[in-house]
């Protein structure tokens, strides 16, 4: 004859388990946290395009360029009349140029003009007048493009111009008298520039640092008022960017 447990010993059991399975049921289950596309992660993960980066970005790069432009003018009067002008044979400009290529392509950068180079000011009729140099200073540029390939892309565009402070004095029974040639050169330069084709053009050039082969070359020639010609050329080289520079010419 089996013993049966007293009811309330049944009653005590039964809720017993019942209040373990309840607590079971509420407790929190422990899970590793999920982050995108549910990939477990013990840490939160930052969105990709939040996220910085201080690695170099490929395609970024600095290129250095120059010019030597040397000019040469000459004089002339009007076939069996006789005249009088001034004139420097030779002069010669350095272009220098710094752009920086980034990441998509684009191209910026700057450069300077200085005389590195100025023959002493003649006059066709030298018994009689006389001519000089009395100051330089030099200009500015600004650069833009692009890369295409292997190839840059580039515009000079000019700021500044290079300036020469020029003076001719002429005897005459009255007195010496001096006629400033500043703005003449300011006009046949900036012509001869842009006949060379050295602004406001688009030049494709290959940034491969050369002694021997020039990227671009330009040229050009501008006379003015039919007596005075100035003749202009010169090679763009890519140099490095440490390269020494010429000396400055000072009057």
């Amino acid at each position: 004859m089996r013993t049966s447990l007293p009811k309330t010993y049944t009653f005590i059991a039964v809720s017993s388990l019942i209040l373990l399975m309840a607590c079971a049921l509420l407790r929190p289950i422990s899970r590793p946290r999920t982050g995108p596309m549910g990939i477990a992660t013990t840490t939160p993960t930052a969105l990709p395009m939040l996220a910085g980066s201080t690695t170099p970005l490929p395609g970024e790069a600095r290129y250095t360029f120059h010019i030597n432009f040397l000019m040469d003018e000459s004089v002339t009067c009007s076939a069996g009349s006789q005249c009088d002008n001034a004139y420097i044979p030779r002069m010669v400009l350095y272009f220098l140029g710094d752009l920086n290529v980034i990441s998509n392509g684009s191209a910026n950068g700057e450069g300077t003009i200085f005389f590195t180079g100025v023959d002493a000011c003649k006059t066709i009729m030298p018994d009689i007048s006389s001519c000089r140099v009395g100051s330089v200073s030099g200009g500015k540029f600004a650069i833009s493009g692009r890369m295409q390939g292997d190839k840059l892309e580039i515009t000079m565009r000019l700021t500044e111009m290079p300036k020469l402070a020029v003076t001719m004095t002429s005897q005459h029974p009255s007195g010496p008298v001096t006629i400033p040639l500043d703005m003449t050169y300011q006009e046949e330069m900036k012509h001869v520039f842009t006949n060379a084709g050295i602004f406001d053009v688009l030049v494709q050039v290959a940034p491969a640092i050369s002694t021997n082969n020039s990227a671009a070359y330009f040229e050009g020639t501008f006379t003015f008022g039919d007596a005075r010609t100035l003749h202009g050329y010169g090679g763009m080289f890519f140099i490095p960017s440490d390269n020494q520079l010429p000396e400055e010419y000072k009057p």
